[in-house]
């Protein structure tokens, strides 16, 4: 039957895409789903006239990929499909824009040579390769890295088109620009600022700082229609000259009711646009420009050409600017696509697909840097404060320790003064994790005086054990506050992170008596790390099993302990424990149970639930790290260690 089961981690597939070793292009396995990426061998395309084949270093990607993976732009897909003579949507061309060295060059191509960094707009960019209108390109500034180079194609010829071409934007003029903080929108608001405009901006309201530092005074709302009547309060009621729409539903008409009469409405979004007729049904005093850029291109020949013409010396003066954007290397780009339906992205997605640019461009998953502050909670415990040394010695240089108390035992003043020895800033912050407030002071803390917040590790957690029939809602809260309240406050308020690590239990998979709270509150975890990988997140809920002589179960007497090997579980050591936390860290599946058991006799003991089930006869391989081993060599009586 159907039913969540555990298997090995070295028996599953991993979470990246897979790359061919030669040429390689991507395309869709099935649409429905931004993961739904595969990497197939491509066939290089010598250069006709007109044209120059690019080695892709990095490819900005837009909103239109993300509809493209769920299959919700079929008239693109037929107009593609009868210009390449494809069949199949599924093998559309993927990408849309891209930065890159030309390595091939077409007759009749003057401009470009053979050697040069280009970017520009290349229909089927998520490729290693991709062949293209030479005047599609234009030669990428010196100072400006690729990444940078592909956010500019898309946003800002689009910026260009629409504000300086259609709506003809004057100084003075007030411009409504939409989704200000998206990357067409941050192009826009340096396009239209460039003119001389005022702009008013909707965005997500975490986004309005930094708008405002870009010169932009009255920020709104995008989730409400609460900007209707605020920018007829800053214009005086007369409306904008202009407005740059890319959003839909009510928010066209809610648009048009603060529109001057005579304005100019420019519409770039994809999806729910008014046509025509039903602009002027409705004002037909307003010029309507609904454009989409290629299109735009079949009716002008060389559009595409003198906007990026245009651009590019304005780029080499600073006059405008790359806009902001996190990117990502090629495996991870189903991670990509989905950060653009965040709400809390800024600017552009880029994907890195040349190695060297992965390298300098995309910081690995996991990795501990100097310059950043990394959170433990539960910090002060037995095993938070063991993680934190595990920090300290692969590089942090400033952590934040917090728990419900501060340093009360020699052991734990002892072992602050050790990091702290090692070179790094070691700060303790008292705090409920329970409350958002005191979540929200610790993490302005870190802002207003550390380095950048990197990474979390939520190792926080306390037990109240009691057979369900002796338990009440006040034993249950006690237990799922500090683990369920603290991770969820963690997940909403700690922004920007390379990880963010929930210790939860293998009691939430396996189940224990007298546990039900504990592993309800771990449950919530584990679930709350899936979460966060939908939304494009790092996250990674760890099950653990005991530890030996570490964290609760050095506080278990003896009996519990013999309790607990006579049914199938044994102690992670603890240098075997922190290597595994290493890999975890850098790579591994939303949930990822890390546990010492002998499945038969577990199931000797307790009926196997169907998500173990399959472990109980599957062979069973044991890796032990060298730390491991020396670490168990060392316990053992001298007699045993030959």
């Amino acid at each position: 039957r159907y039913a969540v089961r555990l298997v090995r981690l070295d028996s599953m597939p991993g979470p990246e895409l897979a790359l061919p070793g030669g040429p390689f292009r991507l395309r869709m396995k099935a649409f429905g789903s931004v993961d739904n990426f595969q990497a197939v061998p491509l066939e290089r395309k010598q250069p006709g006239r007109g044209q120059v084949e690019i080695e892709v270093a990095a490819a900005g990607l837009n909103f239109r990929d993300v509809l493209r993976a769920l299959g919700m732009l079929e008239d693109y897909e037929r107009k593609v499909g009868a210009r390449l003579g494809i069949r199949s949507a599924l093998d559309a061309p993927l990408g849309f824009e891209c930065a890159g060295r030309v390595v091939r060059v077409g007759e009749g191509v003057e401009h470009l040579s053979d050697g040069d960094e280009v970017f520009g707009i290349a229909y089927g960019s998520l490729a290693s390769h991709v062949t293209v209108d030479a005047n599609w390109l234009a030669r990428k500034p010196s100072a400006m890295t690729m990444t940078e180079a592909a956010t500019i194609p898309m946003a800002f010829a689009t910026a260009v088109y629409a504000l300086e071409q259609l709506a003809q934007v004057k100084p003075g003029e007030t411009v409504l620009i939409h989704a200000a903080a998206g990357g067409v929108g941050q192009a826009a608001v340096q396009i239209a600022r460039a003119a001389g405009a005022e702009v008013l901006a909707t965005a997500g309201q975490g986004k309005w700082d930094l708008l405002h530092a870009q010169g932009v005074r009255h920020v709104m709302s995008s989730r409400s229609l609460d900007f209707r009547d605020q920018v007829r309060q800053l214009t005086g009621g007369r409306g904008v000259d202009v407005v740059l729409n890319s959003l839909s539903g009510e928010f066209i008409p809610a648009s048009l009711s603060v529109l001057s009469p005579n304005g100019r409405f420019v519409e770039i979004g994809q999806l729910g646009i008014w046509d025509r007729a039903q602009m002027a049904a409705e004002r037909s005093d307003v010029a309507y420009f609904p454009f989409d850029l290629d299109d735009e291109e079949s009716h002008q020949p060389g559009l595409i050409r003198s906007l990026l013409a245009n651009l590019t010396p304005r780029f080499a003066s600073g006059e405008i600017e790359p806009v902001a954007h996190r990117a990502f290397p090629l495996e991870r780009i189903g991670d990509a696509v989905r950060y653009l339906t965040l709400p809390s992205r800024v600017g552009k997605g880029v994907v890195a697909i040349a190695p060297d640019v992965v390298r300098t461009s995309c910081l690995p998953i996991g990795e501990v840097h100097a310059d950043a502050a990394y959170l433990v909670t539960g910090g002060l415990g037995g095993l938070g404060l063991h993680v934190a040394r595990y920090l300290v010695e692969r590089g942090a240089r400033c952590l934040v320790l917090c728990g419900r108390g501060g340093p009360a035992t020699a052991e734990q003043f002892e072992a602050l003064e050790r990091l702290r020895a090692m070179g790094a800033r070691v700060e303790v912050i008292r705090a409920d994790l329970s409350r958002r407030d005191d979540v929200r002071r610790v993490l302005e803390t870190i802002r207003r005086e550390m380095p950048p917040l990197r990474g979390v590790i939520h190792a926080a957690g306390v037990l109240d054990d009691a057979m369900l029939v002796f338990q009440d809602w006040g034993r249950f809260e006690r237990v799922m506050r500090p683990k369920v309240a603290g991770a969820w406050y963690l997940h909403e308020l700690a922004r920007d992170l390379d990880f963010f690590v929930m210790f939860s239990s293998g009691v939430g998979l396996i189940g224990s008596h007298g546990q039900g709270n504990y592993a309800s509150a771990n449950a919530f975890l584990d679930g709350l790390a899936a979460h966060r990988r939908a939304l494009g997140l790092p996250a990674v809920s760890i099950a653990w099993g005991p530890w030996s002589n570490v964290g609760m179960t050095s506080r278990m007497d003896e009996r519990a302990r013999t309790r607990m090997s006579d049914v199938g579980l044994h102690g992670v050591a603890l240098a075997e424990g922190l290597e595994m936390l290493g890999r975890l860290i850098r790579q591994a599946p939303p949930l990822v149970a890390a546990m010492r058991i002998d499945w038969p006799r577990l199931a000797a003991t307790f009926p196997p639930a169907a998500a173990w089930a399959d472990l109980v006869h599957s062979p069973t391989h044991v890796r032990q790290s060298p730390a491991a081993v020396l670490e168990q060599i060392q316990n053992a009586p001298p007699d045993e260690r030959l």
